[in-house]
């Protein structure tokens, strides 16, 4: 996740969402999902960013 730090550090200004795919370098398989929290996901909460997932077909 050193492209997301290396991200919000050259940002000019506060990056307040992230909006990404429903794969496996964002977010937990449904199945892992209550196992632990994803490391796209814990970056986000370290920086006060929300991490928004877009809907896939299947919801």
């Amino acid at each position: 996740m050193q492209l997301l730090h290396n991200l919000i550090a050259a940002a000019p200004y506060k990056i307040r969402t992230m909006l990404t795919e429903n794969g496996i370098q964002f977010t937990c398989r449904k199945t892992d999902q209550y196992a632990f929290s994803h490391i796209f996901n814990s970056v986000c909460l370290e920086n006060g960013t929300e991490h928004r997932l877009i809907r896939s077909n299947n919801s």
